[in-house]
């Protein structure tokens, strides 16, 4: 095989690493976001409630475990690829409060 071939099917399967290292940090950012937007819906219906309905404060506090989670294994994820500051994710989805 030439130098020039190899290094054609390299820049191929280097792209297609890409591709699907992409593909993963999509998936997981829309878990994250659709977690954080039902602790955020949660959240509201509490504040609508005045906060007494125990059972949608638990249903928060799953929820809000879960979000955290996630936001943990997009973090995990992202060093698994070589990126290892997470300011960006510390700016995007930062901390929600819990109650």
């Amino acid at each position: 095989m030439s130098l020039e071939r190899a290094e054609r099917h390299h820049a191929a399967v280097t792209a297609e690493l890409d591709e699907e290292r992409a593909a993963v940090l999509r998936r997981v950012t829309r878990k994250v976001e659709r977690a954080r937007a039902r602790v955020v819906e949660l959240a509201a219906s509490l504040d609508a409630s005045g906060g007494e309905h125990a059972e949608l404060l638990a249903e928060h506090r799953r929820a809000h475990a879960e979000a955290a989670e996630l936001r943990w294994i997009l973090c995990i994820q992202r060093e698994a690829i070589g990126i290892y500051d997470h300011r960006w994710v510390d700016a995007v989805y930062p901390p929600l409060a819990r109650r």
